[in-house]
């Protein structure tokens, strides 16, 4: 989705640094402090304050509503959002309104999510892995994976926000799946993909196929055929666009986008 809104910004956001493991584990831990938007940053933060709960489930603690919302608050202290009004800017961010939204959302997953998955065994969350396709290597992070009672590896991804009308979800978790055949669960009607939509509560499956895994490899070599080199700046060219180009995180890196602002 990034490639198709500016190839430029997929140079910039992934291979303008190292792509390695060490990068995304530092990525991970919240080295890259600066959001686009507070809607983003609350997604961070529940994200954040979701993990410190698995990581009590991993170590067969109770879970802690308090230090779930101390974890998201601290996150969003230490964040800066950029204003497509005045760039980087945190005097435009509320940020008690952006921690009472995401308190709100982990108090929901706490009280309706948590339940639904907790006489689960714990297998792993937030952890960057890679699986190889083809001379490719394929970077995933899963939110969260478990067996549930019925012993199916179930793969969870945490979704803040309502999805668009004509929004794909499958893609991200075609990815888990693959890497989960690879790795824990080779037969595919024993691997369960769901979405965990913290503003309701709501779990969602979703379906997938044999079928519909290979259209995903398919896409993933084909992409990785068409972005070639990952060195190569020009390769990767800029789409433009005043409102876009204001917004986007990589403005201070982009000539282009600078002249259309």
């Amino acid at each position: 989705m990034l490639y198709e809104s500016c190839p430029r910004s997929l140079f910039y956001r992934y291979w303008q640094q190292d792509h390695t493991e060490a990068s995304l584990a530092d990525d991970q831990q919240g080295e890259h402090m600066w959001y686009s938007s507070a809607g983003v940053l609350i997604g961070v933060a529940v994200h954040a304050g979701i993990a410190s709960q698995m990581q009590r489930w991993a170590h067969g603690e109770s879970t802690s509503r308090d230090e779930a919302h101390a974890t998201a608050a601290a996150k969003i202290e230490a964040a800066s959002v950029s204003s497509s009004q005045t760039g980087r800017n945190n005097q435009t961010l509320d940020r008690e309104a952006v921690k009472q939204t995401a308190t709100d959302h982990l108090d929901r997953f706490l009280s309706v999510i948590w339940p639904q998955l907790r006489t689960g065994r714990y297998i792993t969350h937030e952890e960057v892995a890679s699986f190889e396709l083809g001379d490719t290597t394929v970077w995933v992070r899963p939110d969260l994976c478990h067996r549930n009672d019925e012993g199916k590896f179930v793969i969870t991804d945490w979704k803040t926000r309502s999805p668009e009308v004509f929004e794909d979800l499958t893609l991200q978790l075609e990815v888990y799946a693959m890497w989960a055949q690879q790795h824990f669960e080779p037969d595919i009607d024993r691997l369960r993909l769901q979405l965990g939509f913290t503003g309701s509560g709501e779990l969602r499956a979703q379906p997938v196929s044999i079928s519909q895994l290979q259209e995903t490899r398919e896409r993933i070599q084909a992409d990785a055929d068409r972005w070639g080199d990952p060195n190569d700046q020009s390769a990767f060219p800029v789409k433009p666009a005043p409102e876009k180009c204001r917004s986007c995180l990589y403005l201070p890196s982009c000539t282009d986008g600078q002249d259309v602002v």
